[in-house]
């Protein structure tokens, strides 16, 4: 289906993969550090956790970025084709 592979399909696939692996990887560590006032998970989990967070963080800040100015593009000049995947 055209429609489902476009650009736009694309950028919102790839933020929703983003906010789950904010959702998943580092809501229950944050959660769990606050509770307890201090991290139990080890220093490498810590690293990692941070590494992760931080990615998905820009992941999602960058797609969304992308996604306003494919919008843009598509608005300012409506005639000109579309990026594809």
């Amino acid at each position: 289906n055209k429609r489902t592979q476009s650009s736009t399909s694309l950028f919102i696939l790839n933020l929703a993969v983003a906010d789950i692996f904010i959702t998943v990887l580092n809501t229950p560590f944050t959660l769990v550090r606050f509770v307890n006032s201090t991290w139990v998970f080890g220093r490498i989990m810590c690293h990692i956790s941070r590494f992760v967070q931080y990615c998905s963080l820009h992941v999602s800040t960058l797609t969304l970025t992308a996604i306003a100015l494919d919008r843009r593009q598509v608005i300012l000049h409506p005639l000109r084709p579309r990026m594809t995947p």
